[in-house]
């Protein structure tokens, strides 16, 4: 088995690092800018950005036949459904509470494509899988992870769950374009599910509301278009190339790390031992699971 160049391990961490950041910047703006209106806007200025990299790059390639009725299920999942129920739940969710709920979807995916792609799962996997999850929980819960779940969930955290099982689908799916270049793949998709947006978005008020958003929200979507869709959407399909979706899944682990940490930083919230402990629980977690044989 060939290597995997350690640039994708890079780019699955910054990929974790700008998911992380995404929650909170989705939590600034859900209240300000209606949900499917964000989601239209943000796949509107990443497909522009994705259909000039595409045309300019190397990997420029039509899709064939066949391989659009797979990258129509990518735009349904992982940019129609997952946008509507991430939108809607950080509406009341707080963003650390949201992130350890979408951390739910490696385990869904692991699961999933264990059963479908038949991809292995030795057990030091499955223990470093499981260790990161605990130490996920434990950074959200600020140690008391039976606390989270102490209430009664919500209705923003079952619509937050559907948003990881929206995502789980598009993990897997796209296992069934993988003859296709990231590039290729992600901008397509990106297309199609603005295409399927926009009439939504329409009904909202978007073309006449998008001016009076202030400028914050202006900034918080263009971030979470180039950072947590362009770069991130291409980085990941490539993680999910070279290592499979379970493993490329399994660095999701570290957003609701990353979400604390931004979150202390952007909105003041104290960073304690529990925090520290946490994120060191999830990157050992994470080394065991991609740890080769």
């Amino acid at each position: 088995m060939s290597a995997v160049p350690a640039s994708i391990y890079l780019k699955q961490i910054m990929t974790a690092i700008f998911w992380g950041g995404m929650y909170v910047a989705a939590r600034l703006i859900a209240n300000t800018v209606p949900p499917l209106s964000a989601a239209f806007i943000r796949f509107l200025l990443a497909g522009g950005l994705l259909f000039a990299f595409w045309f300019i790059g190397p990997d420029r390639e039509m899709p064939k036949g066949r391989q659009w009725l797979p990258l129509l299920l990518l735009a349904l999942t992982g940019t129609f459904l997952y946008n509507f129920f991430f939108f809607n739940g950080l509406q009341t969710v707080s963003a650390g509470r949201a992130a350890v709920i979408i951390t739910t979807n490696p385990l869904l995916t692991a699961v999933l494509a264990r059963i479908i792609f038949k991809e292995a799962m030795p057990p030091l996997k499955a223990v470093g899988f499981a260790i990161a999850g605990v130490g996920a929980l434990y950074v959200v819960s600020r140690g008391e992870p039976a606390g989270i779940f102490s209430d009664a969930l919500s209705s923003g955290d079952l619509v937050l769950f559907c948003a990881a099982l929206s995502w789980t689908a598009y993990s897997l799916l796209n296992k069934l374009v993988a003859d296709l270049s990231a590039v290729t793949a992600i901008t397509c998709t990106c297309i199609l599910g603005c295409l399927i947006l926009f009439p939504f978005a329409v009904w909202e008020g978007v073309l006449c509301e998008f001016v009076s958003y202030p400028w914050w929200a202006w900034a918080g979507i263009i971030y979470i278009a180039v950072c947590c869709t362009v770069l991130s959407f291409v980085w990941f399909n490539q993680g999910i190339c070279y290592l499979g979706a379970q493993r490329a899944s399994l660095f999701i682990n570290l957003v609701p790390g990353v979400t604390v940490v931004l979150g202390a930083c952007l909105l003041d919230e104290p960073i304690t031992a529990n925090l520290v402990i946490g994120v060191l629980v999830v990157c050992f977690g994470v080394f065991l699971a991609n740890r080769q044989a």
